[in-house]
């Protein structure tokens, strides 16, 4: 039995329709320390990307689904508090898969090292310079050849792209927003349009904390 502390999230139902937070259970999973060559490594940050959703479904996609009554993963950032390797120190900050969890032991190969540039906030490796960040960047600037010249959409569910608009300032970005809403008030006065914008960040992600 492990002796580090340790909580991870684990799902419960393949959800129908919205995830409910019955789906899902916080679980007290102590780790051991790490052997000759491992990390411990306790995470900061993880990422709710949209994929997940089809993992949940219990469904073969291009990835494989969750399994159930076992602790779903995903990309995460946190600090090695542990070394055995000659690779990474503790204290190093590292990039990893094994998100919904507080921590995790691993070997050096399953994590990338990170080296925050000052005044960068750590969850921004999820986001603008994490996975759906360089994303974005390879299908606008290598693929798409964006030149600053075009007219760029961006719909609720590629929030990510939006992120590389301040790269390309001539461009000219259309975001796709909810319809007006109609607010009812009482007899003899006006109607009024409630403009309600879909909400895109500088990160496509949801950050969450245990």
């Amino acid at each position: 039995m492990g002796n580090i502390q340790n909580r991870e999230i684990h799902l419960k139902n393949y959800p129908e329709g919205t995830p409910q937070e019955s789906d899902f259970a916080i679980v007290d999973a102590p780790l051991s320390e790490p052997q000759a060559g491992e990390l411990l490594v306790r995470n900061q940050y993880f990422s709710l990307d949209p994929y997940m959703r089809a993992r949940m479904s219990g469904q073969e996609t291009y990835v494989p689904p969750y399994e159930l009554d076992a602790p779903l993963d995903g990309h995460c950032v946190g600090y090695v508090e542990m070394s055995r390797s000659e690779h990474i120190k503790e204290g190093e900050c590292v990039a990893g898969g094994k998100g919904w969890r507080e921590a995790f032991v691993t070997s050096p190969e399953q994590v990338e090292r990170i080296q925050p540039a000052e005044g960068v906030p750590l969850q921004a490796y999820l986001g603008v310079l994490g996975m759906t960040g360089f994303t974005a960047y390879t299908g606008l600037f290598h693929i798409g050849q964006l030149t600053g010249k075009e007219t760029v959409f961006v719909s609720a569910v590629q929030g990510a792209l939006a992120l590389q608009r301040a790269r390309s300032p001539a461009s000219k970005a259309v975001v796709l927003r909810q319809a007006p809403a109609a607010t009812k008030k009482p007899a003899g006065s006006e109607r009024k349009q409630a403009s309600t914008p879909l909400s895109i960040t500088i990160t496509s992600n949801v950050l969450w904390t245990l």
